[in-house]
């Protein structure tokens, strides 16, 4: 695999990879294989079909696995040997596949911008405190154990701090049930 790096803005870099068909076709043969392991076909047994069968009748499939699986490896791995590291996952762009030829693609790379601290002597700063009072905790704490709380269900009748789980369903003035006016799970404390 050979790479080159091509600076496209302050913090953008475009990495242009290409790769042999040499390597290419020994994926291609990987995920072929991978294929047939897996391929049923009337008149061969699971895993038994001819490679060459597998290769022609699936060759959109086995392209489309070797792009998917390939081409990050193959991304991360030109951008790694460049020495970048990147802030969000790279864009491929301008791929060109075609079995026998080599695979070529760019891999446009958001970097963190390079900046240079010029006059930060002499700055003034203030540090701020907030002080935290016993109350403050305790609120802090009690919010704490509610949010984590672990209900269980109890045969006894609902009393007063119980929180109870109602289910509710609208009714007309006849009995009969109101489409779509069914609630479940409500909390009612």
């Amino acid at each position: 695999m050979t790479h080159t790096v091509e600076a496209t803005g302050n913090w953008q870099h475009t990495v242009h990879v290409s790769i042999p068909a040499e390597e290419v076709e020994v994926r291609l043969d990987r995920a072929a294989r991978a294929l047939q392991r897996r391929v049923v076909m009337p008149g061969f047994r699971k895993g038994k079909v001819p490679l060459e069968r597998v290769r022609a009748d699936f060759a959109a499939h086995i392209e489309q696995e070797l792009l998917e699986d390939f081409i990050p490896e193959a991304a991360g791995r030109a951008i790694q040997e460049a020495g970048l590291s990147p802030v969000v996952p790279p864009s491929v762009q301008h791929l060109h596949f075609t079995p026998g030829q080599p695979l070529t693609f760019d891999a446009v790379v958001d970097v963190a911008p390079q900046v240079e601290v010029r006059n930060w002597k002499g700055l003034p700063l203030v540090r701020r405190t907030r002080p935290i009072d016993g109350a403050t905790v305790d609120a802090v704490i009690a919010n704490l154990l509610e949010v984590s709380a672990v209900f269980a269900d109890l045969d006894r009748p609902a009393q007063d701090g119980d929180v109870v789980l109602l289910d509710s369903q609208r009714l007309d003035a006849n009995g009969r049930r109101l489409a779509n006016t069914r609630s479940k799970g409500n909390r009612v404390q």
